[in-house]
């Protein structure tokens, strides 16, 4: 797990030449990858697209398969391009690994950044005497690290003897030869040459630094292989922030570190950001904090529906909230997110009505679950829905827009998917399984405290 560190979890060195995208000097930085490539790519291995074509091949099998096939024929895309449609569309659902993960944090003006697995099963440490809050967030064999580390002044100074914009390799490997670093790694076995990592700069970041770290877990002897970055906001250098990836292969800095230097990094941005075209607000009474348009205004009420408010925006955009009380009976025990996220699926799967393009995202406000999908047919109109709850109630938000809209479809993601609980149940402050996969966890990365 990654941990609260002065050096904390770390970065691989790649033997590749450096030309980035995103115009940072890290190795695994590729300048043929788009700087907004993050907004859609999803991060496919062989055993997602060995399943998705199995689950194709069956479905090819059926009768529903030549409709939904002439549907989107009919809505005027071409034989080639209609297969490809099903793929996205059919296929992509029915793998819970196939989609992005999207991390918020609201300590101090805030963080979003994205991440191109699924990602079902959280683990949380919130310790108030060193002001720092660690998410550990598990896909498959990936998991997904960050640490909100709430210090006023934070000095690299007091740690390394020098500020962070000229921090090299050697300093980063003296620090982890300090006392407090030995017992925080105690668990890991590694060499001193296996760690790597450097300052570098990067637009509207500040104090950043990348590290990197191969090892092996002293217990069982598998390999442990962690990638990070280590940085605060130019707008708020009081809070600062780690966000790493690590997998229990040696081999894998080939993948997690291209990953995240082109698709993470470009991804991280405050949530202030969004206030230029969005703005907080919340139902009375209610537990959530959401966000709708600047420029939208509110139609009333949603008849039948508790709670619910419609909200209208001149270029054509339909924003509709719903809070729903949950059952008693499931409130409890349940999370709930799992059964609504199938239902989604399935009923996606069984009526296309026409859309060319799927897409999902479980999202983690604070610890919260929740769940974004986004739809879009051949015409651009398209459909987008969150949800998430608080144990007590369920806040459901779902925004229609046309190809004439004056936003872009990222802006629209990052409006729905902020959302922030006044009061946080205690559920949510610990370990959060929502695909029952926690003796997969344990049993491949051992405990996790």
């Amino acid at each position: 797990m990654i941990r609260k560190t002065i050096a904390l979890s770390v970065y691989i060195s790649l033997v590749t030449a450096l030309a980035g995208a995103v115009d940072v000097n890290i190795p695994g930085a590729d300048n043929r990858i788009p700087a907004n490539a993050y907004e859609s790519y999803v991060h496919r291995d062989s055993s997602i697209k060995n399943i998705q074509d199995g689950a194709l091949r069956d479905f090819q099998k059926s009768k529903q398969y030549a409709k939904t096939k002439q549907l989107y024929i009919e809505n005027g895309l071409s034989e080639k391009e209609a297969e490809l449609a099903i793929r996205e569309s059919y296929v992509g659902p029915l793998n819970i690994y196939e989609g992005q993960t999207e991390i918020i944090d609201h300590s101090g003006k805030g963080i979003r950044f994205l991440v191109p697995y699924m990602s079902y099963y959280k683990v949380q440490e919130n310790n108030i005497t060193d002001k720092f809050t660690a998410y550990d967030i598990f896909s498959n064999d990936i998991t997904i690290g960050l640490i909100v580390e709430n210090k006023q002044n934070w000095q690299s100074s007091d740690y390394m003897g020098k500020s962070f914009d000229s921090i090299t390799e050697d300093d980063l490997r003296k620090d982890y030869e300090r006392p407090i670093n030995i017992k925080e790694f105690k668990s890991l076995s590694y060499k001193l040459e296996d760690i790597h990592g450097a300052s570098f700069p990067y637009s509207g970041l500040t104090d950043s630094y990348w590290s990197s770290l191969y090892g092996k877990v002293k217990k069982n002897n598998k390999d442990q292989f962690h990638s990070d970055l280590h940085f605060a906001f130019a707008n708020d250098s009081t809070i600062r922030y780690h966000v790493g990836i690590s997998e229990a292969k040696r081999d894998m800095g080939q993948v997690i570190s291209p990953i995240l230097v082109n698709y993470v990094l470009p991804s991280i941005k405050s949530l202030t950001d969004s206030n230029a075209y969005s703005h907080t607000t919340k139902i009375d009474g209610e537990n959530f904090i959401y966000r709708i348009l600047n420029d939208a205004t509110a139609k009333g009420s949603v008849r039948d529906v508790k709670n619910g408010l419609s909200y209208k925006s001149p270029s054509g955009i339909t924003h509709t909230v719903y809070v729903e009380t949950i059952d008693k009976e499931n409130e409890t025990d349940s999370i709930e997110l799992d059964s609504f996220f199938n239902e989604v699926m399935i009923n996606t799967i069984k009526s296309p009505e026409g859309y060319v393009y799927f897409a999902k995202r479980i999202v983690w406000n604070d610890g919260v679950p929740g769940i974004l999908v986004e739809q879009e047919k051949a015409n651009h109109e398209g459909m987008m829905l969150f949800y998430t709850m608080d144990g007590r109630t369920a806040f459901t938000s779902i925004l229609y827009y046309d190809r004439n809209m004056s936003y872009t479809k990222e802006q629209l993601r990052n409006m729905l998917t902020d959302v922030r609980l006044v009061a946080i149940p205690e559920k949510f402050k610990g370990n959060v399984d929502l695909a029952n996969i926690e003796d997969i966890v344990k049993k491949r990365f051992g405990e996790v405290v």
